[in-house]
């Protein structure tokens, strides 16, 4: 059947009459079988398959987490009823005759939706079948409930392209349900959103997982090299890993779209420029579906030609692996030299001829015999022999099959299956590349993020992209804040080393700092550039509070993380009035002869002179140099000191401990409960004391000696 009629809906017809018409109307016309809508090289469309290719498996929500047979029968246990089984093929059908410029993922969302919307309608019918025209709000916010509850990515299934469905062919008449917003979806959207300006787009999920690409770059150049004279009969037997690698190869280098290589790429594909600075650049023809136009895809010029290089390997290597189907796809394509009428004739006959012939995709004017993603018949399984006379058409299903790991059970057995993906085979086991949480999309995000790394405006990386919306750019940028501050600032995305002038000038500015810039590594970022300090009144902190919190208690001027800077008037200023006050408490301390806040003040005074005459006019450093304390040269500071001359006392006065047992738990600083000791107790005084030693001991292990 070349032609099927979408069905129109009479006034007359109301509610279930409506979706009645709708089955006999779409099951009269698909008596014969119908070319798919998605793609000509799919099989064709069946009334009552349980699966349309592009589309997806007719089968229940609560089983569509297990592997579907590929025969046209599911067991009872996973099918529909016969009933919603013909609505549903009979919605579908009329929204994709209806809506043809949609893509096949919309109409994969629309028969999820539709499923679970059938699932909740059976779930509260009290014959266990659904009716589609009894559909109700409180139905909607149970199927959201239920997407929410069973599916990882919130954004994977809802009710709403089902309902706009049935309320648009009059099947469902409710104003509740016209007038329904999916609440949950609109809170998770804006909460993203949220969240996406705040982390400055720089959301971790959507870049690829390094790991993977470092694996797949380690196998690709392990490979022998044709372009170097290598012989290519010694590639991986398993041409599905050649063909994998060289595609993550080329994703890795320009903002390509996977199944835009698979589908476009011809085999003459690359071209060669000179630029007027005589540099010659590569290149490869290109068409874009965004916008359905020609173009030429540019590889970044390298000045030792790296880049240059892989891409003529990959496309080396994939016109090798796929050069014996081509051969005999030329025997079939009467406009070249070596055609075969005899063998043309005898595939026609046995109706060996891929679909569309000679057209492999006419957009293009790509023929078959210089397609690039074609293979023989069971070339790429390890199991079947190579079938030599018949060609079969690398699509992008076969390339995310042979790139995940597919884990599922048999929906016959009910066994646990297990296909290894890429990484699995080349023996990388531990990286998960699983096409649900790091599709390779994620490449292109890539590469649009380190073109801006290199200084590529943002009109330049959209042409490159070949993007229909220029203002779409702005989701592919992921620089993180000091990413973006240092291409300001300093030309280049990464932190740099600071001259004694410039940390002074930052400092007088009040403009953050890493530790890089003050010649300090950060272990815990790559490159050891990162980590941000902050200026404050006494100085500027560079204490790590991703390891953990500040154990100075805030005491900076006693903490050997906090630094200066000589040339720093604010911060010269402020240590003065502090050490003046801390003179003051001194001398209120030894009036009141309290030894304990004597000895304080006046490590805190020696200290502080000791900072303001280093960082003063006669001091022998020059402006800019930095100073900072040691850990020897403030022995009486912090927590750990002051637990210690807190278990000092104890010791001395354990009689004590039950009248100032919540004290002196305060002044440890620790949570751990005291022994209460009867008075007149030796045994509970000697019991006492080595309880004290051993929280002494935890506070050492926990701290560290900074004696």
């Amino acid at each position: 059947m070349s032609r099927v009629l979408p069905f129109l809906n009479s006034s007359i017809l109301k509610r279930q009459d409506v979706l009645d018409a709708l089955v006999v109307h779409y099951q009269k016309l698909m008596q014969e079988p119908l070319e798919n809508p998605i793609s000509a090289q799919f099989l064709p469309w069946r009334w009552g398959d349980f699966r349309w290719r592009g589309v997806g498996r007719f089968m229940k929500f609560e089983m569509s987490k297990f592997l579907g047979s590929s025969s046209l029968e599911l067991p009872p246990i996973m099918a529909l009823p016969d009933k919603t089984f013909s609505e549903i093929q009979a919605l579908i059908l009329h929204y994709v005759l209806t809506n043809p410029n949609k893509s096949s993922t919309t109409y994969s969302a629309l028969l999820r939706s539709l499923l679970l919307i059938e699932f909740t309608l059976r779930q509260r019918s009290v014959n266990g079948v659904a009716n589609f025209a009894h559909l109700k709000a409180s139905d909607l916010n149970c199927a959201t409930q239920l997407a929410a509850d069973s599916c990882s990515s919130r954004a994977s299934v809802s009710p709403e392209l089902g309902r706009i469905a049935l309320v648009n062919l009059e099947i469902v008449t409710s104003v509740s349900v016209k007038n329904w917003v999916d609440a949950a979806y609109r809170k998770s959207q804006r909460e993203y959103n949220q969240s996406s300006r705040m982390l400055g787009s720089n959301i971790s999920n959507k870049l690829p997982n390094m790991q993977a690409i470092v694996a797949s770059a380690t196998y690709f150049s392990n490979q022998p090299w044709i372009t170097k004279g290598e012989d290519p009969s010694y590639l991986d037997e398993d041409t599905r890993n050649v063909i994998v690698s060289c595609v993550l190869a080329i994703l890795s280098l320009t903002p390509c779209r996977y199944q835009e290589i698979i589908k476009n790429l011809p085999v003459n594909c690359l071209i060669r420029r000179k630029e007027s600075n005589h540099i010659e650049v590569l290149g490869f023809h290109w068409y874009s579906d965004k916008t359905d136009m020609t173009h030429v895809k540019w590889v970044p010029y390298t000045p030792s030609g790296t880049f240059e290089s892989v891409i003529e390997e990959a496309v080396a290597r994939l016109t090798h692996v796929t050069g014996d189907a081509r051969a005999l796809l030329r025997t079939w394509d009467s406009e070249h030299p070596t055609f075969n009428e005899k063998e043309y004739q005898k595939a026609k006959e046995e109706n060996r001829l891929p679909a569309g012939w000679p057209w492999y995709e006419p957009k293009l004017r790509l023929r078959y015999s210089d397609a690039m993603f074609v293979t023989l018949r069971y070339q790429t399984n390890t199991i079947k022999h190579t079938i030599s006379n018949r060609v079969d058409i690398i699509t992008k299903s076969n390339f995310r099959d042979w790139l995940r790991t597919k884990r599922g059970r048999n929906s016959w057995t009910g066994e646990p299956l297990l296909a290894k993906g890429f990484f699995e085979r080349i023996g990388q086991e531990s990286i998960d590349f699983d096409v649900e949480s790091c599709n390779t999309h994620a490449f292109r995000h890539m590469v649009n993020t380190a073109a801006r790394l290199g200084g590529m405006s943002e009109f330049d990386v959209n042409m490159w992209s070949h993007r229909k919306n220029f203002g779409q750019g702005k989701v592919y940028n992921h620089t993180t804040g000091e990413q973006r501050r240092n291409l300001i600032l300093n030309g280049d995305y990464k932190s740099k080393h600071l001259s004694p002038e410039e940390r002074l000038e930052h400092i007088n500015h009040r403009i953050p700092m890493t530790r890089k810039n003050l010649g300090m590594r950060f272990e815990l970022i790559g490159n050891s550039y990162g980590g941000f300090t902050f200026n404050h009144p006494l100085g500027s902190c560079i204490h790590n509070y991703v390891e953990s919190p500040c154990l100075r208690s805030m005491d900076c001027v006693m903490c050997p993380e906090n630094l200066h800077c000589k040339g720093d008037k604010r911060t010269l200023k402020n240590l003065k009035e502090e050490l003046e006050q801390a003179n003051l408490f001194l001398d209120l301390a030894k009036s009141n002869r309290d030894k304990r806040a004597a000895l304080r003040f006046e490590t805190r005074s020696e200290v502080l002179s000791s900072l303001v005459e280093i960082l003063g006019d006669n001091s022998p450093l020059a402006e800019g140099d930095l100073v900072i304390l040691s850990p020897h040269q403030t022995p009486k500071a912090g927590l750990l000191e002051r637990a210690r001359l807190a278990a000092e006392q104890l010791v001395k006065n354990q009689l004590e401990i039950a009248q100032t047992h919540n004290q002196t738990k305060a002044n440890i600083g620790v949570v751990r409960k005291l022994p209460i000791i009867e008075n007149g107790s030796i045994n509970g005084i000697v019991n006492a004391t080595k309880e004290i030693h051993t929280v002494i001991d935890e506070l050492l292990l926990g701290f560290g000696d900074e004696d």
